[in-house]
């Protein structure tokens, strides 16, 4: 499984609070978590609200490694 933090997120990531980044090294454990909000239209995009960013991340299981995409936003 590979993890690709979007470059907002990787310029961000040392001033970033610490339920944050052990937030998204938690995604290369549990990519979907039965509790992110997602979108019917995108089904594998999903969201997280925490400590004032949102993170969003994209799952692609359709090659022979699965890789996800994290991005944030305020």
């Amino acid at each position: 499984m590979r993890l690709h933090r979007s470059e907002d997120l990787q310029s961000r990531w040392y001033a970033l609070p610490p339920e944050i980044r052990a937030f998204v090294e938690s995604l290369k454990r549990n990519p979907r978590p039965s509790d992110a909000l997602t979108i019917p239209e995108e089904p594998d995009y999903y969201e997280e609200f925490i400590e004032d960013f949102w993170i969003g991340w994209n799952v692609d299981s359709s090659g022979s490694e699965t890789t996800i995409r994290v991005t944030i936003s305020e």
